[in-house]
């Protein structure tokens, strides 16, 4: 059980505790045992709350909005995905976002053009493009939809990235 404005539902082999209101800082939750339609408490413990942190997306699985990748690097790791962490010092354990979709834009003689994407997965026409793309090129990550274990999506920050050749 948990006290108002909280709900608790089971995610996998886990509980996944969501708080809805803002300003509540901590929650109580009860643990407890029903005998003959009456709970029986067996522990209650405050829980303080969190806001959850920022996602930050990760390009070909560790680069960062602003750095420089080398085309390698998409076709080893040619996905897009998200970690949670407090300060770059403190992951959150346990919590898993999964992108959704996203749309990748990039520029061919001086036009923008867009690619959606349904998945994290970067499609075969964006990895052709990426080997075509000069030395120098930045490509963007836009649109960026993520979705919670509780289901909620949300639309995140785009990451802008710089395309190298390997030398």
């Amino acid at each position: 059980i948990v006290s108002e404005g909280a709900e608790i539902k089971r995610v996998d082999k886990n509980y996944l505790i969501s708080v809805n209101n803002s300003d509540i800082s901590s929650i109580s939750l009860t643990v407890g045992i029903k005998e003959n339609g009456t709970l029986k408490e067996l522990n209650k413990t405050e829980i303080k709350v969190l806001d959850m942190p920022a996602p930050i997306v990760l390009i070909a699985g560790a680069y960062k909005d602003g750095t420089t990748i080398s085309k390698p690097a998409f076709f080893t790791h040619p996905y897009i995905n998200v970690k949670l962490e407090y300060g770059g010092y403190f992951p959150v354990k346990g919590v898993k976002c999964e992108i959704v979709s996203f749309t990748f834009i990039y520029e061919e003689r001086g036009v923008n053009h867009m690619i959606k994407h349904n998945s994290n997965s970067l499609s075969d026409e964006t990895i052709e493009i990426i080997k075509n793309l000069e030395s120098g090129s930045q490509v963007s990550f836009t649109n960026i939809m993520l979705r919670y274990p509780d289901g909620k999506e949300v639309i995140t920050n785009g990451v802008s990235i710089t395309i190298k050749e390997v030398n």
